[in-house]
């Protein structure tokens, strides 16, 4: 597929598979999202675990359409950009996409009081800053056909 319909398709299923798996269906699975107690007992948690969920929504869907209309690819390794994409939130963040989705986290943690959910972000937390620069420090020798 050509012009922008792959790409758009592309992101459209990666979408679903990875952050979407990820950020939702896992956290779905373990608490069905199911109102619980307020975490540590504070009832305004809610309201902020909502709004940090639904910000991080946001920033994934503008890094997945930055990926899409700017870098003429995809997120997904089996389909990368054509171009970096250095514009946006990727001038100020490495991996925004990593923050969106552990914002999501995060919030539903807050929002649905579910300590489950805190401890998986946790572990993104790990795999965001001790994993991922591990694997780019290894992978950094492929930056240089972007030229």
């Amino acid at each position: 597929m050509g012009g922008r319909v792959g790409p758009l398709l592309g992101s459209f299923i990666f979408f679903w598979i990875a952050p979407g798996t990820v950020a939702g269906w896992v956290p779905y699975a373990l608490s069905r999202w199911r109102i619980q107690p307020p975490l540590l007992g504070v009832r305004g948690g809610r309201a902020v675990g909502g709004g940090v969920a639904a910000m991080g929504a946001a920033i994934l869907v503008e890094c997945f359409s930055r990926f899409t209309i700017e870098g003429r690819g995809t997120p997904a390794p089996i389909m990368p950009t054509e171009s970096l994409v250095v514009s946006g939130l990727y001038r100020h963040v490495r991996n925004p996409m990593y923050v969106a989705v552990l914002a999501i986290i995060a919030g539903q943690a807050l929002l649905f009081g579910k300590t489950l959910a805190g401890v998986i972000s946790q572990l993104c937390e790990c795999d965001l800053f001790v994993l991922q620069p591990m694997c780019e420090m290894v992978c950094s020798a492929n930056l240089a056909e972007y030229g």
